[in-house]
């Protein structure tokens, strides 16, 4: 779960920082990046389609880390990890305790 939590984490953030970065460089502009008839100039106009279009591999990539970061997956690619992580459960062990027939 923490696996998945960071995946998600870092795929939000690398696809969100360039549009933010650019809205505060936009914002922030002296002179404005607008012309006084409230449009933006043909390469802002660019850079801010792409900045959009990388915003939305978020969408697209969140559900490829729930798939890849998965249990059974990670246990996969990674064998000596599921040893470990059964001692480092936090799920309580249930042993069975001898009957008497």
């Amino acid at each position: 779960m923490m696996a998945q939590l960071t995946g998600i984490m870092v795929v939000a953030s690398v696809c969100w920082a360039p549009l933010l970065v650019f809205i505060a460089q936009t914002v922030l502009r002296s002179p404005p990046a607008m012309s006084p008839t409230g449009q933006l100039s043909r390469a802002t106009e660019k850079q801010l389609l792409i900045y959009l279009r990388v915003a939305t591999w978020n969408q697209i990539l969140d559900p490829w880390v729930y798939i890849l970061f998965r249990r059974a997956v990670i246990r996969r690619l990674y064998p000596r990890l599921s040893a470990r992580s059964r001692s480092l459960s936090l799920q309580p062990q249930l042993t069975r305790r001898p009957t008497m027939a």
